[in-house]
């Protein structure tokens, strides 16, 4: 097992559980948001401000994730936030975690074999040549967006990825 890769699944790994920590934290009655929008006189205001549109974020029952002003959010963020609501960003970790631990699965099972060459590897382990090395490329580019996360390893910026961009 490539000790650095290693050591990129355990990072991602935890990452992986604080932004699912975070997405459950923020569900308030449904983990699905969507963008609503308002007339300033729906939303409390007075007739002059008529045109004005707020873009409120809520949930699937309602309830109000993010209150609009005249100025924030743009539709655009809007939009944004309710797209990586908790629902979706469940969703993005699980698949992540799928791809780690199948890594290490699979990373484990070929040591397993190159030290005994009657090991067979489980069936419930997907194995195919080059395998371990296209998880090992996913991991090196999966760990990217957290350059800036004090545990990031400068070493994991380019480390796996020539030719990769």
């Amino acid at each position: 097992m490539d000790v650095r890769t290693h050591a990129i699944a355990d990072f991602l790994l935890a990452r992986i559980a604080e932004e699912e920590l975070g997405a459950r934290a923020a569900v308030l009655a449904s983990p699905s948001w969507n963008v609503t929008y308002t007339t300033s006189l729906e939303h409390g205001g007075y007739p002059a401000d008529a045109g004005d549109t707020y873009r409120d974020v809520r949930d699937g029952e309602g309830d109000l994730v993010v209150e609009a002003t005249p100025s924030a959010p743009t539709s655009h963020t809007a939009a944004h936030v309710a797209q990586w609501d908790p629902r979706h960003v469940l969703e993005t970790c699980e698949a992540r975690r799928r791809i780690v631990t199948h890594y290490l699965a699979l990373s484990q099972a070929e040591d397993d074999l190159r030290a005994d060459p009657e090991s067979q590897i489980p069936e419930n382990i997907t194995h195919t040549a080059g395998g371990v090395a296209g998880l090992d490329l996913a991991l090196h580019a999966l760990v990217q967006p957290y350059r800036d996360h004090p545990g990031f390893n400068d070493d994991w910026a380019t480390d796996g990825l020539r030719g990769f961009r």
